[in-house]
């Protein structure tokens, strides 16, 4: 039992000691100086395309398309609409009202996040062309140059051919015309 006081005292005083060695510590003020350097480092992707409206939106899934890319990020910066129901409307008619969409596009989704201080979408695109189908687009930009892709058709027996033009002369009077093959 007294050997057990005597231990007891001991801890004690050990403890007292120690603390007043660190109270010596605590107590002094201590600097330190380092130099700051500054990051010059950007946090943004380059491959992430920035959209301010809407048809610069429609433009940017478009060129997704013409891509093959099945997902991509968009980025709205100083956005002039709402850009959630603005990629909802523009996957929309993208997918059904444009020649391409048309064409190309099986199944097209959008979702919109903030982050922090912008917004961003995710599309998703699911095809129902090949890449090749897709690649093998040509632009018609005069109604003899349609003419010369239809007749090389002919010629070399192409299952398809798929030609993009906006010639408003081109109509059903235009493609129901006879070829000299």
């Amino acid at each position: 039992m007294k050997r057990k006081r005597i231990i007891a005292r001991l801890l004690i005083v050990a403890a007292l000691l120690g603390s007043c060695g660190c109270s010596s510590i605590l107590n002094a003020d201590y600097e330190s100086i380092s130099k700051h350097v500054e990051s010059t480092s950007t946090v943004s992707d380059s491959s992430t395309p920035r959209v301010s409206n809407i048809d610069e939106l429609e433009n940017a899934i478009l060129s997704m398309i013409k891509s093959r890319l099945t997902t991509a990020k968009i980025r709205f910066d100083d956005y002039n609409g709402d850009p959630e129901t603005d990629t909802s409307t523009a996957c929309a008619e993208i997918a059904n009202e444009t020649p391409l969409g048309a064409y190309a596009v099986y199944y097209i989704s959008s979702s919109v996040n903030k982050i922090i201080s912008y917004y961003q979408a995710e599309i998703t695109i699911i095809y129902k062309k090949t890449p090749t189908q897709i690649n093998s687009i040509v632009d018609g930009i005069t109604t003899e140059f349609i003419d010369e892709r239809i007749k090389d058709a002919m010629v070399n027996l192409k299952d398809n051919i798929a030609i993009r033009t906006s010639l408003e002369n081109v109509d059903t009077a235009y493609s129901n015309r006879p070829f000299d093959v």
